[in-house]
């Protein structure tokens, strides 16, 4: 073989390895456009779980609903520490808590007796969309043996004062078991138009134009008889100031309980959470 025919060989060689290469990057940029891509970080697997559990609710005339009663995921973990850490972030309560709270985000009907699963696998199933989760549904409630029927907790009494900022009402009662916050009465997203508990006065004023649209929203924790605090990927963020130290939230389903005497800051806008011990 002559000096060019091997030139040749290894420049048809090498074209064929970058053209290789490009094709699995174009294919991970496709799969990140579309959202199919799921990172193996906890946050990153809940975020594809969020996405995947979104895509089944469903508009009715009412609103939205989501059809399904039980939620089950299963999880891929090669190691015995991946699934140690897997199943601290997401064994339930925890993930049952973050489904509901998810939909109820979304402002979508939540079945009152919804459930969810989790169980882990060495290896993903040939059905399942990404190799790191799947999700399946049922619309049948689980079966629960018969208990004795209990009176709910009475809801732990808290209110919240504005304390920086122009609001439609100086303090406001958390009664609803998620109090939404922001800049206006409402706002129209796609599909859906938000509405405001905690509405700040839509106006000019550098303290109020600081607060988003859709800032902010507090849940109620049944369980714990508390408050949680969640941001809702506002622009200025959601801080909590506590004793003389300021934190700040992540955007997403991770928030932070709620105690007495906290000072919310949305922006420049600052709210206090106020708390009894009162039922």
């Amino acid at each position: 073989m002559s000096i060019l025919d091997r030139a040749r060989k290894l420049e048809q060689k090498t074209r064929l390895s970058l053209l290789k290469h490009a094709r699995k990057l174009e294919d991970k940029i496709q799969q990140r456009l579309q959202g199919t891509h799921v990172g193996e970080e906890p946050l990153e697997i809940w975020r594809g779980i969020a996405r995947e559990i979104e895509s089944q609710i469903q508009a009715v005339k009412s609103g939205h609903v989501f059809p399904h009663r039980q939620v089950f995921v299963t999880i891929c973990a090669t190691s015995s520490a991946r699934k140690t850490a897997l199943r601290a972030a997401f064994e339930s309560p925890r993930l049952e808590h973050d489904i509901r709270q998810l939909l109820l985000s979304c402002e979508c009907s939540v079945p009152a007796d919804i459930s969810a699963g989790i169980r882990f696998t060495t290896q993903p199933g040939s059905e399942w969309k990404n190799p790191v989760f799947h999700v399946r549904y049922s619309r049948q409630a689980k079966a629960v043996a018969a208990e004795p029927v209990k009176a709910p907790p009475s809801r732990v009494k808290a209110t919240l004062r504005i304390t920086s900022g122009r609001a439609t009402q100086s303090t406001y009662t958390l009664v609803k078991d998620t109090t939404f916050i922001g800049r206006g009465n409402a706002t129209s997203t796609p599909g859906a138009t938000h509405k405001n508990d905690v509405v700040f006065e839509d106006s000019d004023d550098p303290v109020n134009a600081s607060v988003s649209r859709k800032h902010a929203r507090i849940a109620y924790d049944v369980e714990a008889q508390s408050y949680v605090l969640y941001d809702e990927s506002s622009l200025r963020g959601t801080s909590l100031l506590r004793k003389g130290r300021t934190s700040k939230l992540p955007a997403g389903p991770r928030g932070r309980r709620l105690l007495p005497g906290d000072q919310i800051l949305l922006g420049k806008a600052v709210i206090e959470f106020v708390r009894t011990l009162e039922k």
